[in-house]
């Protein structure tokens, strides 16, 4: 099991198939596409608001080819679907007036002035230390994504 960071875009300014907590649409070119397996487990991030907002694990992952324009070249379509998806109350905001000293401790943000380290691409792998540090900034329990039905 690895542990994922998604960039999510916002549902107006977005060419995926997204549907939030459920799909994550991708494509094969997207760097980090081929990484990302059944069982991870994801936090969601929204660059154009600054949030983290959610988690969850990957439960399956579709692949889909579709032809490109009017040639014969094809794209494959990569759709994550999501489990045990658990929306951040609060969302974690990592910039601007209230925000999180959670950039501070993540590591590939850690010592950055601004958000800087954060990745520019659509999935970016980060540590456990990282994913369990972001869900107990949420408040959230790694079980309830991981085993949802064991008794607590």
């Amino acid at each position: 099991m690895n542990y994922y960071w998604l960039n999510q875009r916002s549902s107006d300014d977005s060419n995926y198939d997204d549907d939030i907590g459920r799909v994550y649409h991708y494509r094969g070119n997207t760097p980090g596409a081929h990484q990302l397996e059944e069982g991870d487990l994801v936090v969601y991030y929204q660059p154009s608001e600054y949030v983290l907002f959610g988690a969850g694990r990957v439960r399956k992952i579709a692949r889909e080819k579709s032809r490109v324009g009017s040639d014969s070249d094809t794209i494959t379509n990569y759709y994550a679907h999501i489990e045990n998806y658990v929306h951040f109350e609060p969302e974690i905001l990592l910039k601007g007036v209230g925000e999180s000293t959670l950039k501070d401790e993540i590591s590939f943000l850690k010592g950055k002035e601004g958000l800087r380290g954060v990745p520019q691409h659509s999935i970016h792998e980060m540590n456990q230390q990282d994913y369990e540090r972001v869900l107990e900034v949420a408040g959230v329990d790694i079980n309830t994504i991981t085993n949802p039905h064991e008794e607590r």
